[in-house]
């Protein structure tokens, strides 16, 4: 017997529901898009729109019941996950290298340098962060 059974009909139930949450979303979306592509609450939208598709992708896989392509795709979705990770922890030297490329082509303004101030305060937040979690607290009692 399949470990997964006992939940796919709650799971094509959820997939119901979350999949018109999910278009009802993208339609938000694109009827803000289409009205003035340059706002700030289109990517506020888009991103509520696909996390919650993710999410129904996620409840759509799990619903089949096919433990072998739960698996692989649970890998997959760690592996992407891990990249987006790894690129979120790395941001400060994508950072740094944008302003490096920015400082020898543009001039030197204060909205030129705004990638090299970013990078520089997370670079100084990671090194704070290291020694203050390398440092004993005094309010600790033992």
């Amino acid at each position: 017997m399949n470990s997964l059974e006992p939940y796919v009909n709650v799971l094509q139930k959820i997939s119901v529901y979350w999949g018109l949450a999910t278009l009802i979303m993208l339609g938000i979306f694109l009827f803000l898009w289409l009205r003035e592509p340059r706002r700030l609450i289109n990517g506020i939208t888009f991103s509520i729109f696909f996390f919650s598709f993710l999410a129904e992708l996620a409840v759509l896989i799990f619903s089949t019941g096919n433990l072998p392509f739960v698996v692989v795709m649970g890998t997959l979705f760690l592996l992407i996950i891990g990249l987006i990770f790894i690129t979120m922890i790395s941001m400060w030297l994508l950072l740094l290298w944008n302003a490096f490329i920015v400082w020898k082509r543009e001039s030197h303004t204060l909205s030129n340098m705004l990638t090299l101030l970013l990078g520089i305060f997370l670079v100084v937040l990671w090194f704070a962060n290291i020694f203050l979690s390398a440092t004993p607290n005094s309010y600790r009692t033992g």
